[in-house]
């Protein structure tokens, strides 16, 4: 049995969704130099340190 996510025709309406509204949105960051990229294939831990080190970096801490 296959669930209707995973179904050949909804995950090529999911990439043609990512493509139309998600990828402009990715070169609009990068373009204003805020986008920061995170390796996600360590460890899901490692790849939780990495996100709150760019976090702890990237938003001042309030006092």
């Amino acid at each position: 049995m296959q669930r209707k996510d995973d179904e050949p025709e909804t995950v090529r309406k999911r990439i043609q969704v990512y493509r139309k509204e998600t990828s402009p949105l990715i070169e609009y960051y990068k373009k204003k130099k805020i986008l920061v990229g995170i390796d996600a294939s360590p460890r899901p831990k490692e790849v939780f340190n990495s996100v709150i080190d760019v976090v702890e970096r990237e938003i001042p801490k309030q006092q």
